[in-house]
């Protein structure tokens, strides 16, 4: 699907957080979103919660989109996609809808694996994207502050299934122009931290997406 990677090519900077997110398909509650029809949910990481920006969508009358980023230049994506797919034919699927939609100027130094977590088979992704963190970050030329422009990007996607669903969870950080830091933030590696936003994610048996 291309919309993970138009986010790439064009995401948005980073801004002071608003007084609350627009208005909410899903309802957050303590740091911790439902889609509309209690789907899934997904905890919003502690570091996150003070500044997170949180929106989410139909896509498509087959797809809900819940997009969430913070102040950190920070972007996180849950895709959920209506449909029915074995778990043996999970990686033919990325293979189709996933890294063949991947512009090769987009993405380098792609990684593919792929292994179970507690949501079963999981196709693991990770790649950088030069000039396309999720944010703009002055920059410095000669020891002086320069123009903004967005940072190098380093990103990380898992796949997996539920019955009558197919999730991807995109997270995407900015590294910031001394590599592991960015706007202040020391960075883990970006598939370590969205194996931390897995602990936190759970998909209800049998629901389905609401597209009304």
């Amino acid at each position: 699907m291309a919309l993970l990677f138009l986010l790439l090519a064009a995401p948005a900077a980073a801004q002071p957080p608003p007084a609350r997110s627009p208005e909410l398909l899903g309802r957050l509650e303590d740091g911790r979103y439902t889609s509309p029809d209690s789907s899934f949910g997904l905890t919003i990481p502690a570091g996150s919660r003070e500044s997170a920006t949180l929106s989410d969508r139909v896509a498509g009358g087959r797809e809900f989109v819940l997009t969430f980023s913070d102040i950190y230049c920070r972007q996180v994506v849950v895709v959920e996609t209506r449909g029915e797919l074995d778990a043996s034919a999970l990686g033919g699927w990325v293979s189709r809808r996933v890294v063949a939609t991947m512009d090769p100027q987009l993405v380098a130094g792609l990684e593919r694996r792929r292994d179970s977590t507690r949501l079963g088979p999981t196709e693991w992704l990770a790649w950088s994207s030069p000039g396309l963190g999720p944010c703009e970050e002055v920059q410095v030329v000669n020891g002086r502050a320069g123009p903004r422009a967005r940072p190098d990007a380093e990103a990380a996607m898992a796949v997996f299934i539920r019955p009558g669903r197919i999730y991807r969870v995109l997270y995407i950080a900015g590294r910031g122009a001394q590599g592991a830091i960015s706007n202040g933030v020391r960075r883990l590696p970006a598939d370590a931290v969205l194996r931390e936003l897995l602990e936190g994610f759970e998909a209800r048996e049998g629901a389905g997406i609401d597209t009304r």
